[in-house]
């Protein structure tokens, strides 16, 4: 989904360029991710299931974003 924001947003006129990469805003994002899929692990099965996830869906997130 990000890619296709991405893309889409070049195919605008006027839209910016995209940012050079920027390791401090990686490595941040990264430690994020990994906080929120460890939180959300350490939950138990009837939480997930009250707000619509599975542990599936949160190692499959993890990987991707990781």
């Amino acid at each position: 989904m990000m890619t296709t924001l991405f893309f889409d947003g070049l195919m605008r006129r006027g839209a910016a360029p995209r940012a050079s990469f920027d390791p401090l805003a990686w490595a941040r994002r990264f430690a994020r991710t990994r906080r929120d899929c460890r939180h959300l692990e350490d939950l138990p099965d009837y939480l997930l299931d009250d707000i619509g996830l599975t542990r599936a869906e949160i190692r499959s997130v993890r990987r991707e974003r990781l």
